[in-house]
């Protein structure tokens, strides 16, 4: 009795069919379903091309076709040919020759075919960490904080400990079907201008470890995966002075693996939230403060700044210490905690002065405050001639020639007459102007021209070339 008929199926044969009609199908199947004969879906008839070659394997053979006959597919494994995924040489032989006209050993691109197929997989020592990205505020650097939160997981079964077979079966185990116990199965695909390539993947029935636990043999709790989903609790500490990106390490929390001894690592790796009124260098940290015109002059006394742990931090500046724009104001110590011994960072304080609206002073009262404040500056431009804008002379931008003509240096000490009396020509002359204000953002909209196109084949009569800006 037939348990499966997967792979008669795959060649278009019944079940009672002779090996000579199996044999002509699977010559039949191989030809159409190769990836240079379906150009517009090479990848899906490279996975049929395989397919085929593994029925072949099995049912070609009278030995192997019996045991699938009795076993399915999860059966004894057969014979395994040198090309690893279920067609011997002499198959593809065949097959190439009614394709190409000739054996493999006309087909100099297919030198790439042989060879025997690599090793199974190596069981890694563990398995690959698991990075996870964790927002913090500032203040949770500062102060420090405890998150809890639920993840998901894959542990080793703890039914059958890792292995996937349930007790009383082999426990390593056996021969993959798929890749014979190699671990990898071989793909061919279409390098172009007839010829085939081929390259190895990990075995996808037995992930690469060349064993598989038969269905009969499987562990009920994980079906033979060897591990099992799972939800765990984790408690992340933040330590105080800790920094963006950096990260926590929990060892062998990670995922488990059929292809490592022991699960891999879960790292929180810490990621900054931006701050609306601090900035963040190493470990200091830069703040604003707004102050009034009154306060930059006659003296500060109030709270400013209130600082990641809440408490308000007051300045005081005693009358006549003048704070300008720009100027900076440093508490040491004051910044992020120093982590694992580390010096703490600094707090600066950038002041920022916020001028009276215009208008805020009556004419009556600026007269009054005019002899408390610092004299005006004197004016250097007193006795100057008074102009509308730019000064012109005449002389500016003379036309240049660029010929080959004799130079007895007569011209170049008439540009520098010329240039000496551009620099000069405003002297003892003012513009006056009101004052009209503009914002900064507005300083470089004012586009330059483009550039002449050069015109690499214009020459003047002489024979030489024209001179161009460019």
């Amino acid at each position: 009795m037939v348990v499966d008929t997967a792979l008669y199926d795959v060649l278009g044969v019944a079940p009672d069919a002779s090996q000579q009609d199996i044999k002509r199908a699977y010559h039949k199947a191989s030809l159409a379903s190769h990836p240079d004969k379906n150009p517009d879906r090479q990848e899906e008839a490279s996975r049929e091309f395989q397919r085929i070659g593994q029925a072949w394997e099995t049912l070609g053979d009278e030995g192997s076709r019996k045991r699938y006959d009795e076993y399915g597919e999860d059966g004894p494994s057969g014979r395994a040919g040198p090309t690893g995924y279920g067609m011997d040489e002499a198959d593809l032989d065949d097959v190439f020759a009614q394709m190409f006209g000739g054996g493999m050993g006309g087909m100099g691109g297919m030198g790439g075919m042989g060879g025997p197929p690599p090793r199974r997989t190596k069981k890694r020592r563990r398995a690959p960490p698991t990075v996870i990205p964790y927002s913090v505020t500032l203040a949770d650097l500062y102060l420090g904080k405890r998150a809890r939160f639920t993840l998901s997981r894959f542990v080793f079964c703890s039914s059958c400990h890792g292995s996937g077979a349930k007790a009383g079966a082999p426990q390593q185990g056996t021969e993959c079907y798929e890749c014979k116990g190699q671990g990898s199965v071989a793909k061919l695909s279409s390098a172009g201008g007839g010829y085939i390539q081929r390259h190895y993947i990990d075995c996808p029935s037995c992930k690469g470890e060349g064993v598989k636990v038969r269905e009969k043999d499987r562990c009920r709790k994980c079906k033979g995966e060897k591990v099992v989903k799972t939800k765990a609790k984790l408690a992340v500490r933040i330590e105080p002075g800790m920094r963006d990106g950096q990260r926590i390490v929990f060892r062998e929390q990670s995922d488990a693996s059929p292809l490592a001894e022991k699960p891999g690592h879960l790292i929180i790796e810490l990621k900054l939230e931006p701050h609306a009124a601090l900035t963040v260098k190493q470990a200091d940290l830069l703040a604003e403060a707004h102050i009034t015109l009154s306060e930059a002059l006659l003296g500060l006394d109030r709270a400013v700044f209130t600082h990641l742990d809440g408490r308000a931090i007051r300045f005081r500046s005693r009358p006549g210490a003048v704070v300008r724009p720009g100027d900076v104001a440093v508490l040491r110590g004051q910044g992020l905690p120093g982590w694992h011994g580390a010096s703490d960072g600094d707090l600066y304080i950038k002041w920022e002065i916020d001028f009276p609206p215009d208008g805020w002073l009556p004419q009556i009262e600026a007269l009054k405050m005019a002899p408390l404040l610092p004299p005006k500056r004197a004016d250097p431009s007193k006795g100057y001639d008074e102009v509308a804008g730019r000064v012109e002379d005449g002389t500016r931008h003379p036309k240049h020639d660029n010929t080959d003509g004799d130079d007895d240096g007569d011209d170049d000490d008439d540009d520098q007459e010329q240039q000496q009396q551009q620099h000069t020509a405003g002297l003892g002359r003012v513009q006056v102007v009101e004052l009209q204000m503009a914002r900064l953002d507005e300083f470089g909209s004012h586009a330059l021209p483009p550039l002449p196109a050069e015109d690499e084949d214009s020459e003047d009569e002489e024979g030489g070339s024209s001179c161009v800006v460019c």
